[in-house]
This record gives C-alpha cells, sequence and structure tokens, in this order.
C-alpha cells in the first residue's frame, strides 16, 4: 500500500507555480515532496554539485581499500589493527558529516517555515487563517 495514499489538490498563482518549480528543481525532488518537506517545518537542501558525488565515491574506494587492509592487519598482525580502527571510524565519520551537511534538510522554526511560505507565496501576507472564500 501506498503511504501517501491522500491526495489534495492546490492552486497557484503563474508566479506562485515558477516559485515552487524552481525551489523543487533546486533540490532535485518532485514538487509534492518539496511541499511534504515543508509541511513538516523543513527546508530540503539545494541538490549537490557532482563534485559531491565524486567525493564520497572517492570515500567508499577509500573506506573498502581500508576494511580491506583492516581484514588483513587481523589475520597477519601485520599493522597495529587498534590504530587502523579508529582511521576507519574517523573515515565513517567523515562520509556521516558530508552526507548530513549535503544531503539532510534542516529543521526550522516557525518564524522560519512562515518566511519560506511567503517565499512560496503561498501565504502572501497573512499570517492568520483567511475569513475569505477560495476560488
Amino acid at each position: 500500500m501506498r503511504k501517501h495514499n491522500k491526495t489534495f489538490h492546490i492552486r497557484f498563482t503563474k508566479s506562485e507555480y515558477e516559485k515552487l518549480c524552481s525551489l523543487s528543481e533546486r533540490t532535485g525532488l518532485p514538487k509534492s515532496t518539496y511541499v511534504r518537506f515543508m509541511i513538516k517545518g523543513q527546508v530540503p537542501k539545494d541538490r549537490p554539485s557532482p563534485d559531491y558525488y565524486a567525493m564520497t565515491k572517492q570515500l567508499y574506494r577509500i573506506g573498502t581499500l581500508l576494511n580491506q587492509i583492516a581484514a588483513r592487519a587481523h589475520t597477519t598482525n601485520y599493522i597495529d589493527a587498534k590504530q587502523l580502527e579508529e582511521a576507519l571510524m574517523m573515515h565513517r565519520q567523515a562520509l556521516l558529516d558530508i552526507q548530513e551537511a549535503v544531503l539532510l534538510p534542516e529543521a526550522m522554526d516557525t518564524e522560519t517555515v512562515l518566511h519560506h511560505a511567503k517565499e512560496l507565496e503561498v501565504l502572501g501576507e497573512q499570517t492568520e487563517p483567511s475569513t475569505e472564500p477560495m476560488v
């Protein structure tokens, strides 16, 4: 069963829609996913540059090599296993830090959510619910 099984139809002005498309495009996410992040109070980060993927690919290669060295070190006792394990942990943490810095959305407070919603021009100048009917 689909996780997102409820639909909601919303109308945008041309400029609002263009803004949503622009923000969605910058992140590489579908518009619906971008809006769901905003509803949860998170702003998705811009799509990482191709350099990011090259860097992480290289880190994965280094990690694989370190794991191979570690396996050999444990069987032959040729390398200080404790020192190598520490290096592996540092490598893993560096990779996680890069991924967190580049990929994960950031939590927002209410003021920031309203600011980004105004950027989308969804709320306009209103911060209170409108009593006017929407067409």
